[in-house]
């Protein structure tokens, strides 16, 4: 994903060659986010099954050319994490197989090669789904679209689900909107992954209910104590009560 920057030139998004992956413009905060979080969300629900998953890794489409490179937002192979884990490129050829699964989140600078000229490419090189997102509606296309690719770079929209969403028919994930934002959800539970601030929320709640189960047992344990004492003291005929 390149953002514009005013008086900055950027690269055609279809060529990147030359660039450092580092010296790419940053995207806006709200498209970071996006991207930060589902990278995370499908890092948490697919690496514990052994598959990859990289945001703006660069995939060579080339074996014979190492400067054809295109820098996917997401990039998702099955059974491959510790294979690929470490590596600065993905290289289908020495992997075996194309990603399964990449998507990219719209910016100005790359617009029309993210929806027309990308998943053509990434079709003819063997991958299987592409998903795109608008985070937050500036492109007055559906914020959230997903697509099966073939081999022949043509492409075949998924069917978008009853809450909206569209789901992968790879990977136990789907994509749709939560609370305003593209979230990433666990078609085997239904549940979508918590967002960084929910889960910071969630986790707060949880040690303060821990802390005040702590202070309750810690009470719990002093009055058995002093219960304790007094039955000690009625067994012995003692007059004087404990002090409690």
């Amino acid at each position: 994903m390149v953002r514009a920057i005013p008086g900055a030139v950027l690269p055609d998004p279809m060529h990147l060659e030359g660039w450092e992956e580092q010296d790419e413009p940053l995207a806006t905060d709200p498209h970071s986010d996006e991207q930060a979080y589902c990278f995370m969300a499908l890092c948490y629900l697919l690496n514990p099954d052994g598959h990859y998953v990289s945001k703006d890794r660069w995939l060579r489409m080339d074996p014979a050319n190492e400067r054809d490179l295109l820098l996917p937002d997401l990039l998702i192979a099955r059974d491959l994490l510790a294979h690929q884990w470490g590596v600065n490129q993905y290289l289908p050829w020495a992997v075996g197989k194309a990603p399964e699964m990449l998507a990219e989140f719209l910016s100005p600078s790359s617009e029309d090669a993210d929806q027309v000229d990308k998943p053509r490419r990434y079709a003819e090189l063997g991958v299987q789904e592409y998903f795109l997102f608008d985070p937050d509606g500036t492109y007055g296309v559906p914020r959230i679209q997903g697509w099966a690719l073939r081999r022949d770079g043509s492409r075949v929209p998924l069917p978008r689900r009853a809450d909206g969403g569209i789901a992968s028919r790879l990977l136990p994930v789907a994509f749709r909107l939560v609370d305003d934002h593209i979230g990433v959800v666990d078609t085997r539970t239904g549940q979508p992954a918590l967002r960084y601030d929910e889960a910071q929320r969630l986790l707060r709640e949880e040690q303060i209910l821990r802390f005040r189960a702590e202070q309750a047992l810690q009470q719990a344990e002093a009055e058995a104590a002093r219960l304790r004492a007094e039955l000690a003291r009625l067994r012995r005929g003692d007059q004087d009560p404990v002090e409690g």
